[in-house]
């Protein structure tokens, strides 16, 4: 096996403002790098969420430097979404560019029970727009 995957190459929080978490999710996370971050990333995304203290909250996922989903990954981000669920999330909004990778995060969501949670837009303006109307539903 090779040597230790960097999870920042494929994964970061990049802001917690207000009850806004914005995450990264960037390139493609094969079997191998899904075998040493998926768990890290799971749980720097649950730290993320655990910030906001109970409060409602919106994630931005920025899916826009990822082509791709395959199977094992579709499984985490399923388990990403869950957690949404469990810690009091309102809404994801997801900067999905790429028609696959909408097909393999659509999936993921599928996994979870139901899609109502997320709004897909294909860039960073639009979910900026999309976060201030949900804003609105929270206040």
């Amino acid at each position: 096996m090779a040597g230790n995957v960097n999870i920042d190459n494929y994964y970061r929080v990049v802001s917690i403002q207000g009850n806004v978490i914005h995450v990264e999710i960037k390139g493609f996370w094969d079997d191998r790098i899904i075998d040493q971050i998926g768990p890290e990333f799971l749980r720097l995304y649950e730290n993320a969420i655990k910030q906001l203290h109970g409060k409602r909250f919106i994630t931005l996922a920025d899916w826009s430097t990822c082509p791709v989903l395959g199977k094992k990954m579709i499984d985490y981000f399923s388990k990403a979404m869950l957690l949404v669920k469990r810690y009091n999330g309102h809404k994801v909004v997801e900067v999905i560019p790429k028609a696959l990778a909408q097909i393999g995060v659509k999936a993921a969501a599928e996994q979870t029970g139901k899609d109502d949670f997320r709004i897909v837009v294909t860039s960073l303006a639009e979910a900026q727009k999309a976060i201030e109307q949900l804003k609105q539903e929270l206040s």
